[in-house]
């Protein structure tokens, strides 16, 4: 503000006397009387800091200017005693001022420490349901699941022991390493729902790629024939058979392909398995 008056109040610590037509005067006095001796005095606001972003910065005082005008029907001028009184009031005011500033940040700080604990309180709910709904899901997964199929794995292990024709045996070999294979996925999804990252490690190990790649087209023939489907398997000479990988979750993808060509088509044709070893990759075609 380019006022004399405010700069020269704002400047000093004391009581300042106006003139008759100081501007503060006239706008602080009556606009049907005419103003008596006019007084003024700065009034500082408070001295706080600026919490924001975590470290507290100084914010630079401000002031409020407090305006005394006498009556003009009093002619007296402003006395030492009454300019003390008044520099006594200012600092009443700007002691009042000051708390009702604090009491304003306070309760600001407390709204919004109010909204982030609300914020918490509802995470931290959230995540008790999530921990609440996965543990429900493993409870069903193991009960409804894991324990039948453990069943199922012990009923086919009797049944390998008794006296079958190379067939048959064929066939429950099959049937034990899918129930492997679905006994693994279990355990996948427990375990990853147990973790929580959706993630799992690989067992990798020597196994023989030849003899998988048999029980897989033995169960894919099955599931070909059931759909309507002839099935051919083709092994290239030169594929090695000793390798080292994860030999259930290698069979899975077999039977995943396989099954989402039967599930895509519909009956009438053949679905021919190729293994080959110069491309790395497996092929399948349907005539």
């Amino acid at each position: 503000m380019s006022d004399p008056d405010v700069k020269e109040i704002k400047g000093s610590e004391g009581v300042r006397i106006l003139r008759p037509d100081s501007a503060l005067g006239l706008a602080s006095g009556s606009e049907s009387d005419e103003a008596g001796a006019i007084a003024a005095i700065r009034v500082p606001m408070l001295q706080g800091f600026n919490f924001k972003g975590g470290t507290p910065e100084l914010v630079e005082t401000r002031y409020a200017i407090l305006v005394l005008v006498l009556p003009s029907t009093n002619s007296r001028n402003w006395s030492y005693p009454e300019m003390e009184i008044v520099e006594v009031v200012a600092d009443q005011v700007a002691v009042a001022l000051s708390h009702a500033a604090v009491l304003e940040e306070s309760q600001r700080m407390r709204e919004k420490l109010s909204q982030q604990n609300q914020v918490l309180q509802q995470e931290r709910q959230n995540a008790m349901m999530a921990s609440q709904a996965r543990n429900s899901f493993q409870k069903v997964m193991s009960h409804g699941m894991k324990r039948p199929m453990h069943s199922i794995l012990g009923l086919l292990s009797v049944i390998h022991d008794e006296n079958m024709n190379f067939k048959q045996k064929t066939i429950v070999d099959t049937l034990v390493k899918t129930s492997s294979v679905l006994s693994t996925l279990i355990n996948d999804v427990m375990e990853i729902s147990a973790k929580d990252n959706g993630r799992f490690p690989l067992d990798m190990r020597p196994f023989s790629l030849h003899s998988m790649i048999k029980e897989a087209s033995c169960l894919a023939k099955c599931l070909s024939v059931y759909k309507g489907f002839g099935f051919e398997v083709g092994v290239q000479s030169s594929l090695p058979d000793q390798v080292i990988g994860d030999e259930k979750r290698t069979f899975q993808v077999i039977l995943h392909m396989i099954g989402y060509l039967l599930d895509i088509n519909s009956g009438g044709g053949t679905v021919l398995f190729r293994v080959l070893s110069d491309a790395g990759s497996q092929e399948r075609t349907k005539k």
